[in-house]
């Protein structure tokens, strides 16, 4: 009898906790959210381009509106990825180096041509970082909470923060664009001779501000567990 108490407990213990674990497993699942379709790439020398290396050092800030990201399916929950689809290497070698990225949170809803937004989370670098041909998948060290309501900038920066003379430039990695946005969703700051630029709070805007390049956020959904254990 003993036995077989034990085994009877044990079955009606584990089976619903099981249960919940994969259920939960299945509610919070990182899904992978695009965000912009066009077709149109930059070129080796042309920007928007959040991979560059046509300039020794760059900032660049990408604005996308809450109503773009719950358009495309997300609610509030975590972000712990960018991805880039990279169409062409062009003549790129080497690194870009002291890569960074930066995610935050916003009230405005278009983007100035000369002064940067304030982002302060840094969630990827700085390190020497080589893109390779198709997806590149930038992993965050800190999940990004959204609260779904608040428009979010992802800001990438690079540059030799010693501006060594031995610090080398190619050109950009070439990633399709979303073009013809109805806001400056783009702000773009490249320049040689001035070190690491991730400091910048200004500079004249290179390239397109109402293109922005084709992105991938991966994502987990914050709702809450339904149901009775």
């Amino acid at each position: 009898m003993r036995k077989s108490f034990t085994y009877t407990i044990s079955k009606r213990f584990f089976l619903p906790v099981y249960f919940l674990l994969t259920t939960a497993l299945s509610v919070h699942a990182q899904i992978d959210i695009n965000i912009g379709n066009g077709t149109t790439s930059n070129t080796a020398t042309g920007y928007p381009a959040p991979l560059q290396d046509y300039y020794e050092g760059s900032k660049a800030q990408f604005m996308f509106r809450a109503s773009e990201l719950t358009a495309a399916g997300m609610s509030p929950g975590n972000i712990t990825k960018v991805k880039f689809n990279v169409t062409s290497l062009n003549a790129f070698a080497g690194s870009i180096e002291q890569f960074s990225v930066k995610i935050g949170a916003t009230s405005v809803t278009t983007l100035d041509a000369t002064n940067f937004e304030t982002v302060s989370n840094v969630v990827f670098g700085p390190v020497d970082y080589t893109p390779v041909l198709g997806v590149n998948t930038i992993t965050f060290t800190t999940p990004f909470f959204w609260n779904g309501t608040s428009n979010i900038i992802i800001e990438i920066c690079n540059g030799d923060p010693n501006n060594a003379s031995s610090v080398t430039y190619t050109e950009n990695v070439s990633i399709a664009l979303t073009t013809g946005l109805s806001f400056n969703a783009t702000h773009t700051y490249r320049d040689d001779d001035l070190g690491n630029l991730c400091g910048a709070t200004l500079g004249a805007n290179s390239g397109t501000l109402s293109s922005r390049p084709n992105i991938t956020l991966t994502w987990t959904s914050a709702s809450a567990c339904s149901g009775t254990p």
